[in-house]
């Protein structure tokens, strides 16, 4: 293996058990011409098989690592640049999904599954549209899955995109719970207008 090749477990045990790697680390260990896969690769199989971290970590490392993915680990900045090719970066969106139903479905991991997908925002205003219609697709299904949580990390960032079935998704998932608590049906109105924090 070339210099600072890591396995996927190394990988692993790295993200959930140690210091944040720190830019120069990164640099230094994985960036290659312009950006190494294994930035966004290793989160897509970590995402399609989220079952793996169940007892092999706290719920404290898992939050906590969880949480350095998007910056620390550069996940975000992968998932928005062109610098990696597409079939990748759709790939770990889509990866989301199953860590919707197989992790935060069951344990939301505090805040952790509410603000999974801020941590992924993009705030520039060159944003990549197939980057935001893949993040809509998947929202359209954690938006129906049987967990408040879930469905409430899907309502919040609906309201920060701009996508043109928006609202018709969200109005469906009204007349879909139409026992709602009150606040819920007022969030998810607020969030077809964008006028979310």
């Amino acid at each position: 293996m070339k210099k600072g090749d890591l396995t996927f477990e190394e990988w692993l045990q790295r993200v959930f058990t140690r210091r944040r790697p720190t830019w120069s680390w990164l640099y230094e260990n994985a960036l290659s011409s312009s950006r190494a896969q294994w930035l966004v690769t290793y989160p897509t199989r970590l995402f399609q098989e989220p079952e793996i971290l169940i007892g092999k970590y706290t719920d404290k490392q898992l939050r906590r690592g969880l949480w350095s993915l998007p910056s620390d680990w550069e996940l975000k900045e992968s998932i928005w640049t062109s610098e990696l090719p597409w079939r990748l970066r759709r790939a770990c969106i889509r990866s989301m999904v199953p860590l919707f139903e197989r992790l935060f479905l069951h344990n939301p991991l505090e805040d952790t599954c509410h603000m999974w997908w801020d941590l992924l925002r993009y705030f520039g205003e060159d944003a990549d549209e197939r980057v935001i219609n893949e993040m809509y697709l998947a929202l359209r299904k954690i938006l129906f899955m049987d967990s408040i949580h879930c469905q409430g990390a899907a309502l919040h960032v609906l309201g920060h995109i701009a996508h043109a079935r928006k609202e018709a998704l969200i109005n469906r998932y009204l007349r879909r719970y139409p026992d709602l608590h009150p606040n819920i049906s007022s969030y998810a109105l607020a969030c077809i207008e964008g006028k979310v924090l």
